[in-house]
């Protein structure tokens, strides 16, 4: 699945403010082959950790909204 397949799955979901599980859990299923762990917090905040293996390695967020303006 492509960089736009993935986004045109995540804005065809309705996740208005406070109601963004759908979205959450399609990000959660999306990211899940991408990554070692998925979880979900309990604001409902989506993360995943790919660990690489190397002592003392950068770390890099990525960050986004999931609801809709």
């Amino acid at each position: 699945m492509n960089y736009e397949q993935i986004l045109g799955r995540l804005c065809a979901l309705s996740g208005p403010s406070g109601f963004e599980e759908t979205v959450a859990e399609a990000a959660a299923e999306l990211l899940r082959p991408l990554v070692d762990e998925v979880y979900t917090t309990r604001l409902g905040s989506v993360a995943g950790v790919h660990r690489c293996g190397k002592k003392n390695a950068h770390k890099l967020l990525l960050d986004a909204h999931l609801d809709e303006i």
